[in-house]
């Protein structure tokens, strides 16, 4: 078996050995998948340092509490298309039109702005169906004054934890997770559903409040709690 490498490197040699064995042998097709598959593999690098450099960055300036703003339209323009210097379009093209889905979170009016200026949607990052309503609301006004067509996807996330002895487990994780918090690291923990007709009265309440997905957070990595949740809302 011939070596990648030594293929494209001899191409030539490879087409006088075929034909002094009496054989045809074109590797036309070779060299142009070759180029091609070189291409996608540098293009995809290329697109790959962009993605890691605009993470990097992101992660950086909301750790110093600064904007993001101007580095998610930067990653808006790459997934376009849109030429960047002598590079050209960082590519391959998404598979999503426009880029993956972008989910914005943020409980102030710059947030829904940004949500309506940037984003596919917003998510909560947790508390009651009341204020998942009054948030929603907010998100929406600032989509409509931006100009953009449809609405907006809404997302909250709730922590679960369930079967023998759930309230002492969400309790232990919750209170160590957000201990920084102090007190209200109990409100976060009280508020965890801990028994399958918690978890079916926050569906409905987040249902009714004009949310479109719920993303349950266990408080426990054993692999019960993926199947009591399934039986819950089923």
């Amino acid at each position: 078996m011939l070596d990648l490498g030594y293929v494209r490197e001899h191409l030539d040699v490879i087409e006088k050995m075929a034909r002094d064995r009496g054989a045809t042998l074109d590797l036309a097709p070779f060299r142009s998948l070759d180029t091609d598959r070189r291409m996608v593999i540098t293009s995809a690098e290329r697109l790959k340092a962009e993605r890691n450099k605009a993470n990097e960055e992101i992660a950086r300036m909301k750790k110093c509490g600064e904007d993001c703003t101007s580095l998610l339209a930067l990653m808006k323009q790459v997934w376009s298309g849109e030429e960047f210097g002598t590079a050209g379009g960082i590519g391959p093209a998404p598979v999503r039109p426009g880029g993956p889905e972008i989910i914005l979170g943020g409980a102030t009016e710059a947030s829904f702005r940004r949500v309506a200026r940037l984003a596919d949607g917003w998510i909560m990052g947790g508390g009651t169906p009341d204020m998942f309503a009054d948030g929603a609301a907010a998100v929406d006004k600032a989509w409509q004054e931006a100009g953009r067509p449809g609405r907006p996807r809404k997302l909250t996330l709730a922590y679960y934890g369930l079967g023998p002895e759930a309230r002492s487990q969400a309790e232990g994780y919750l209170l160590h997770y957000y201990g920084w918090l102090g007190d209200f690291a109990g409100q976060i923990a009280a508020g965890a559903a801990v028994s399958a007709e918690m978890v079916r009265s926050y569906v409905a309440a987040f249902e009714a409040s004009g949310c479109d997905e719920i993303i349950f957070v266990p408080t426990s990595s054993r692999l019960d709690q993926v199947a009591l949740l399934a039986d819950a809302v089923a």
